[in-house]
C-alpha cells in the first residue's frame, strides 16, 4: 500500500478491489448503494482509498454501458479508470490459479477474487456478496466499507 498524507498524519491507504458491479453502480447511479459507491469512488479519486480493478472489468464495462455513453465517452471513462485505479492484469496463470483455488463456480467471480488477491487488496467491494462466499479477501457492501473504515 502507498503512504498518503492527510490531516498532517501519515496513514497507509486502504486498498479496495472494486467488482464490476460497483463500477456500473457508479456510472449509472443504479442501486440503493449508489450514494455509498459515489462517496467511495470519490475517496479513491482523492487518494484516501487506493482502488484496484481487474483488467477484464474494463472491457466488460465498455460493452455494458454502450447504450448510455458514446464511444468517445466510454473511451474517456476507461482511460480515467486506468489513471485512478490500479489495473490488475489477467494472465494464463491468473486464470489457472482462480480455477484451482475453487473460489467460485462462476469463472468471472473467481477471476475477480484472484485479481483481488494478486493486487493485495484489503477488501473486495461488491453488491454480490453471495458470489464471493469463498473469498480470501474480506468482502463488503459499499455501506459496510464506509462503516469499517469510519469514513
Amino acid at each position: 500500500m502507498k503512504d498518503i498524507t492527510y490531516n498532517d498524519t501519515r496513514h497507509k491507504a486502504t486498498r479496495v478491489f472494486l467488482d464490476t458491479n460497483i463500477l456500473l453502480d457508479y456510472l449509472s447511479f443504479r442501486s440503493e448503494e449508489a450514494l455509498a459507491v459515489e462517496y467511495l469512488v470519490d475517496m479513491c479519486i482523492r487518494g484516501t482509498i487506493e482502488c484496484c480493478i481487474a483488467a477484464h472489468s474494463l472491457t466488460d464495462l465498455f460493452y455494458i454501458i454502450r447504450k448510455d455513453y458514446t464511444e468517445s465517452d466510454r473511451n474517456q471513462i476507461i482511460l480515467t479508470m486506468c489513471d485512478v485505479c490500479h489495473v490488475q492484469e489477467i494472465s494464463r496463470d491468473t486464470i489457472k490459479q482462480a480455477i484451482a483455488a475453487g473460489y467460485s463456480r462462476d469463472l468471472e467471480n473467481a477471476l475477480q477474487m484472484q485479481c483481488a488477491v494478486d493486487s493485495h487488496a484489503d477488501f473486495l467491494l461488491t453488491r454480490d456478496r453471495n458470489g464471493f462466499g469463498k473469498s480470501p479477501v474480506k468482502v463488503l457492501l459499499p455501506h459496510e466499507l464506509i462503516h469499517e473504515l469510519k469514513l
